[in-house]
């Protein structure tokens, strides 16, 4: 039997989504999640790295902002690469399957209203 991961994480935008595209013309997004936990007092943050792609990626950098918070569930992808002296480099992060809102999409008040305001005059 072959192996396979199944990941969900849920967190804050540590900072707003970075969307590139591809020479093929796909959508990129990357996002940082902070995930606390709390027990007996005691809080732990980790930072954990996801990427979405093609219209999944465009819907996350449309409607979320630094701050929001996101489940995030999807596999796990080891990043590697080499740096411009030479050293290799390698990191886990999470290849999206799913996104969904847990919360407030972080973004600002003004944005929200500008956004509220558009979707109302469409009708």
């Amino acid at each position: 039997m072959n192996g396979f991961t199944n990941v969900t994480v849920c967190g804050r935008l540590g900072r707003d989504p970075e969307l590139k595209y591809i020479p093929n013309g796909t959508a990129v997004c990357t996002i940082g999640l902070a995930v606390t936990e709390k027990w007996q007092g005691k809080e732990s943050t980790i930072w954990v790295d996801c990427e979405m792609w093609g219209k999944q990626a465009e819907f996350v950098n449309e409607h979320f902002g630094k701050g929001g918070l996101i489940a995030v569930m999807g596999k796990l992808k080891m990043d590697e690469w080499e740096t411009k002296d030479g050293q290799k480099r390698r990191k886990l992060l999470v290849t999206a399957r799913d996104v969904t809102f847990a919360g407030d999409s972080g973004k600002t008040r003004e944005s929200a209203k500008a956004e509220a305001d558009f979707n109302a005059d469409d009708f």
